[in-house]
């Protein structure tokens, strides 16, 4: 079910789960209202960003292109749902949290970029790093300007 509401390939089983509880809770839960749960789902979808970071800098990792490309996703449906959230009309206390989120998303998409740009300082020849660029450019798109490295 929960492919079936993110089917996207920018989130893992898990996180589909994850946001699809926080979609059961807005439909069983009178008190819990739209608003409330655009800006839950734009959360987690934070803290999904701030994971890709960490994955696209893995060692080990044979696919940092495949996680800078999850992060546009993730990047562009955190917007959607802040937006969604403020189309809303929110409360005060709801205006706070969506501006602490959109800063936290901020810092992780800067952070992404970091971690695109040291992997493409570092890759090997072998590297798929048009896909890491064309990520990095995106991104960059949605944040301003290139942090300096």
């Amino acid at each position: 079910m929960a492919d079936g509401a993110y089917g996207a390939d920018a989130y893992n089983p898990v996180e589909k789960t994850g946001l699809l509880a926080i979609d059961v809770r807005t439909a069983v839960d009178p008190t819990h209202s739209a608003a409330d749960a655009a800006l839950d789902r734009a959360a987690f979808m934070t803290d999904i960003l701030d994971e890709e970071a960490t994955e696209i800098r893995w060692a080990n990792d044979t696919t940092p292109a495949v996680h800078a490309q999850q992060a546009v996703v993730v990047t562009r449906d955190v917007s959607a749902n802040l937006d969604r959230a403020e189309d809303r009309g929110l409360t005060a206390a709801q205006q706070t949290r969506a501006a602490r989120i959109r800063a936290r998303s901020d810092r992780a998409r800067t952070e992404v970029v970091r971690a695109i740009d040291d992997t493409i300082r570092t890759a090997p020849e072998t590297a798929d790093l048009s896909r890491l660029r064309t990520s990095r450019d995106a991104l960059q798109r949605e944040t301003g300007p290139r942090p300096a490295t």
